[in-house]
């Protein structure tokens, strides 16, 4: 059963809480009646005993009001409290009771904080469920999925506000003549090296990498393809890397468009050996 169940609501359990002590305070009410009509009509006694009397039954009536006061806004916080964590607010409430309702106020306390803490750990197993979703193991970059993705909205951020985007696709053409393991990590570092905050790089495929690079002309883009061929020459002795670079708005509007030059272009380096850079 949930909280919102068992709860009630604060009007009708401070109404019914204050029922019973006005019933509850009718029987002080009633002795005292009892005892002024007693000794008053009954004993003849003066009215300096009967007025001790009346203020002895009210300090027992005020009293027990005074103490039914403070239980009913104490329980009525602990309700309004528990009904608050239900819907997600989490805040703690200030305690200043030792007996059995403080203990119930540390609990709800304790509870909140507890819940706190599940958020807070599930939030970071969520963080890292997607990172794994979108990075590629070996290499630790962006994966195909991402990166299909970012193009798309790069592209369509640049149309929006007039800006150019270019994509770089590079493609190891000789892959099988070294250790995937050893070879792969360390060229996605030299492409990380050459990316700066707002370009984003991935593996697109088994043998290809691909960097989307917002606000940078195609020019700035080959300039930055043909330091990495430069960089990756002395990675490793005889590797072969074809390079294509494409560019919105010059090859095209959409993602797919930008694309579709990229991979054109980077077949064309390939035909030429894996040693060049072809610009769409």
């Amino acid at each position: 059963m949930g909280v919102r169940n068992i709860s009630l609501s604060a009007r009708s359990l401070r109404h019914k809480l204050n029922v019973i002590f006005s019933l509850v305070s009718v029987i002080p009410l009633l002795i005292c009646g009892y005892l002024i009509s007693y000794y008053f009509l009954v004993m003849g006694r003066d009215v300096g005993q009967m007025s001790i009397i009346i203020v002895i039954g009210l300090i027992v009536i005020l009293t027990g009001w005074r103490l039914g006061k403070e239980i009913i806004e104490a329980v009525i916080k602990m309700s309004e409290h528990a009904e608050a964590i239900s819907k997600g607010h989490l805040q703690e409430i200030e305690i200043n009771r030792g007996d059995e309702l403080g203990e119930l106020g540390e609990s709800l306390n304790r509870m909140a904080s507890q819940i706190k803490q599940n958020i807070h750990e599930l939030q970071s197993h969520l963080e890292k469920i997607e990172e794994l979703t979108i990075t590629d193991e070996l290499t630790n970059l962006y994966n195909q999925r991402y990166m299909k993705g970012r193009l798309a909205e790069e592209i369509e951020r640049a149309i929006t506000f007039q800006h150019p985007c270019s994509l770089i696709l590079l493609r190891i053409e000789n892959l099988e003549q070294y250790r995937e393991r050893d070879l792969l990590p360390d060229v996605a570092l030299l492409l990380k090296r050459n990316a700066d905050n707002v370009d984003k790089v991935g593996r697109w495929d088994e043998r290809k990498f691909m960097l989307i690079l917002p606000e940078k002309s195609k020019k700035r883009a080959v300039e930055i393809a043909e330091k990495i061929k430069r960089e990756i020459a002395d990675l490793r002795e005889g590797l072969k890397v074809s390079i294509g670079v494409s560019s919105n708005p010059l090859d095209g509007n959409s993602a797919e468009g930008v694309l579709n030059k990229a991979e054109i272009a980077l077949e064309e380096a390939g035909r030429e050996g894996g040693v060049s850079v072809k610009v769409a």
